[in-house]
C-alpha cells in the first residue's frame, strides 16, 4: 500500500508541473484532496484519533505538537478542497497565476512528504535475560527470539521463547493490543487469552517485550512525556506502585526516528509520596506499597542504554541494546535483559495488530477502564479474526450495561456513518460532473468549429 501511494503522489506531482492546461490541474488537486477528505472521514468513522500521515512526516521537522500535526493537514485538505471547488466554477484562465502558485505548494509537500514518510523497518533477533541472586551469581538465565515492525506511531513487537510460548502485540497509534500464546496454561479447546490499553504506552506488556518496545517503538510515545516522567518498564505498571516512582532522564539519537540513546530512572520524592495512588494502577499489593518506604530519593533504579546503531535507509536504528534493573538495598544489578539485531529488513508488514488465531481469543478489553464505576475491563470473545475498534456500537453497549445505564450509542454510530458516506458523496460527486459537463462541451465546441 506504501508503495502505491508513493508512486501515486510522484504520479500527480509530475503531472502538476508538466501539464499545461490549469483546468486538468485544478481538477486532478481536487480529485487527490478529495481522497484525503475521503479517507479522514473513513478513520473519523472509526473512531481513530491519532495524526493523519497523508503529508509524510515533514510537520515533525517544524514542531513536536502532537495537535499541530494532527491538525494541520486537515486545514490544508479543506483549504485545498474549498478553494479548488471554487475555481471550478470559473474559467481556468482567470485563475492561472492562483493555480500556479497552489501547484507548487501541494507539489512540495508531496515530494517532501513521501521523502521524510518512510520511518519503518522490520528487525530480527535475539535477547538475553539474567536475573542475579543477592550474592551477584546469575539465577536464572534466559534466552529470547523477536520481531519487530515499526511505521512510524505504529509497531508489531513479537517474542518467541522455547516450548512454542510467544507474546504478540502491536498499536495503531492510539491503543495497544496484545496476545499471549503460552500451551502450558491455555488447552487448545479454549480461546487465547488476549487484551488492549488504550494509549501507545504498553501498559499490559511484560518487560522481556517492554524492552523491544523501549529499543524500536517509543520514539512516538517519548515525543509526549511530560515532566520526565514515565513508567518504570521493568515492573508491572498496572499493579506495581514502583513504576511510578521514578523520573526519567532522556537522551535521544538526533537522526530519525530518534530513539531513545539512554534512558535512566531516578527516584523522585514527590512521585514516591503519589505512587499508591496512581490512577493507573489497578490492584496493587499492600507489600508493594510498603516497599515505596524503602526507595531513597535520587535512587537509580534502572537503566536502558542503546549500545549500537546503524544507519538504515537514512534512520539510526539500534542493533545491541541493553536495559538494568537496580535494587536500593546495596545489590548492584537485580536483572538484565541484553538484545541484539541479527537482521534488518525493508517493512513488509501491513497489519501492526497481532493476528486473531482460528480458535479465537478472550479478549480483556482496558479501554473501558472505569474506576468510577468499579469497571476494570470488559471482557468478550473474537472468533471472526478481526479486533473490534472501542467506538463498536456493541462494546459500547456491553459497558454501559455494565455500569447500569441505558445507552443510545449505537444509534449515535449510525449516525456519524450516515454523515461520513453523505459528505462523502457531496465532496465526490460534483467535482467530476463538473468536469465531465466541461470535457464535454469543449468537445463539443471543437466538433463544431
Amino acid at each position: 500500500m506504501i508503495f502505491f501511494a508513493a508512486v501515486l503522489k510522484f504520479t500527480i506531482a509530475l503531472f502538476l508541473f508538466s501539464s499545461s492546461s490549469s483546468l486538468l490541474k485544478i481538477g486532478t488537486i481536487t480529485w487527490i484532496a478529495t481522497i484525503f477528505l475521503v479517507y479522514h472521514i473513513g478513520i473519523w468513522s472509526t473512531g481513530y484519533l491519532g495524526p493523519c500521515k497523508c503529508l509524510g512526516g515533514s510537520l515533525d521537522w517544524l514542531t513536536k505538537s502532537q495537535p499541530v500535526i494532527k491538525n494541520v493537514p486537515k486545514v490544508l485538505i479543506a483549504y485545498l478542497l474549498c478553494s479548488y471547488l471554487f475555481s471550478l466554477t470559473y474559467l481556468a484562465k482567470r485563475f492561472r497565476l492562483i493555480a500556479t502558485v497552489k501547484v507548487l505548494i501541494i507539489s512540495v509537500f508531496l515530494f517532501v512528504g513521501h521523502l521524510s514518510y518512510a520511518q519503518e523497518f522490520e528487525a530480527t533477533g535475539k535477547v538475553d535475560y539474567a536475573a542475579y541472586n543477592n550474592n551477584g551469581s546469575i539465577g536464572q538465565h534466559l534466552h529470547y527470539d523477536f520481531t519487530v515492525a515499526v511505521s512510524n506511531n505504529q509497531w508489531f513487537i513479537k517474542a518467541i521463547w522455547p516450548k512454542s510460548y510467544s507474546a504478540e502485540h502491536g498499536c495503531n497509534g492510539k491503543s495497544v493490543f496484545g496476545i499471549i500464546y503460552d500451551p502450558s496454561l491455555t488447552p487448545t479447546n479454549v480461546p487465547t487469552p488476549g487484551n488492549i490499553n488504550s494509549g501507545t504506552y504498553p501498559l499490559l506488556m511484560d518487560p522481556y517485550n517492554r524492552v523491544l518496545w523501549l529499543a524500536f517503538a517509543s520514539s512516538y510515545y517519548i515525543d509526549t512525556v511530560t515532566n520526565n516522567f514515565m513508567p518504570a518498564p521493568w515492573t508491572d505498571p498496572f499493579n506495581n506502585p514502583r513504576a511510578y516512582a521514578y523520573k526519567v532522564q532522556i537522551e535521544r539519537f538526533r537522526k530519525p526516528p530518534k530513539l531513545p540513546a539512554e534512558l535512566t530512572f531516578i527516584a523522585d520524592k514527590g512521585l514516591l509520596s503519589t505512587a499508591a495512588t496512581n490512577v493507573n494502577l489497578d490492584n496493587p499489593f499492600k507489600e508493594d506499597i510498603a516497599s515505596l518506604s524503602e526507595i531513597p530519593v535520587g535512587f537509580v533504579g534502572g537503566k536502558f542504554l542503546t549500545t549500537g546503531t546503524t544507519n538504515y535507509n537514512g534512520l539510526e536504528v539500534p542493533v545491541k541494546f541493553e536495559m538494568m534493573q537496580y535494587a536500593p538495598d546495596g545489590f548492584p544489578v537485580v536483572a538484565k535483559w541484553s538484545g541484539r539485531v541479527t537482521k534488518l529488513s525493508p517493512l513488509k508488514k501491513e497489519s501492526f495488530l497481532p493476528k486473531i488465531p482460528e480458535r479465537g481469543i478472550s479478549v480483556a478489553d482496558y479501554r473501558f477502564r472505569d474506576k468510577e464505576h468499579n469497571v476494570r475491563y470488559i471482557n468478550y470473545n473474537l472468533t471472526n479474526g478481526n479486533w473490534l475498534a472501542e467506538n463498536d456500537p456493541a462494546l459500547r453497549h456491553q459497558f454501559m450495561v455494565k455500569i447500569g445505564r441505558q445507552t443510545d450509542l449505537p444509534k449515535q454510530y449510525v449516525s456519524r456513518t450516515l454523515v461520513a458516506v453523505i459528505l462523502t458523496l457531496l465532496f465526490v460527486i460534483p467535482p467530476f460532473v463538473f468536469l465531465s459537463f466541461k470535457m464535454w462541451g469543449q468537445k463539443k465546441t471543437q466538433q463544431k468549429g
